[in-house]
């Protein structure tokens, strides 16, 4: 069975466990693992996927042995997989999330400066990373 979760700092109020239960049949846990454990949370054997929240977005991306492109370009992982041999993939599904939301509000993110002006502000602050 897939030991799945979600890392971050201080995670009480998540839903994610109650959710991913619904969704499928893996085990989905609350990793609270505080910055100085993060080390050797991330090297250990204890999960297979994680999503990761703030405050980790940043600090995961150098143990990841391969990035998608959004997460290249943007230095952040939300989704973190552990490969067969034990290497890290780390993508970010924010971006997509952020575009796919914009779009659906009838909103080009190529149109005018103007109007990126507008939206541009709700995707600058630490939830974007």
């Amino acid at each position: 069975m897939l030991r799945c979760g979600l890392l971050g700092e201080t995670l009480g109020h998540s839903y994610s466990p109650m959710i991913h239960h619904e969704l499928g049949e893996y085990d989905y846990r609350l990793f609270e693992v505080s910055k100085e454990d993060l080390d050797a949370f991330l090297c250990s054997d204890r999960w297979d996927g994680l999503n990761v929240t703030i405050p980790y977005k940043k600090a995961v991306v150098p143990y990841c042995v391969e990035l998608s492109e959004a997460a290249a370009k943007l230095q952040s992982v939300n989704t973190l997989v552990r490969r067969p041999d034990g290497t890290l993939y780390g993508d970010n599904t924010d971006l997509f999330g952020f575009l796919y939301m914009v779009r659906s509000s009838g909103i080009d993110p190529a149109g005018n400066l103007q109007r990126k002006r507008r939206w541009c502000w709700a995707a600058a602050g630490p939830p974007s990373r």
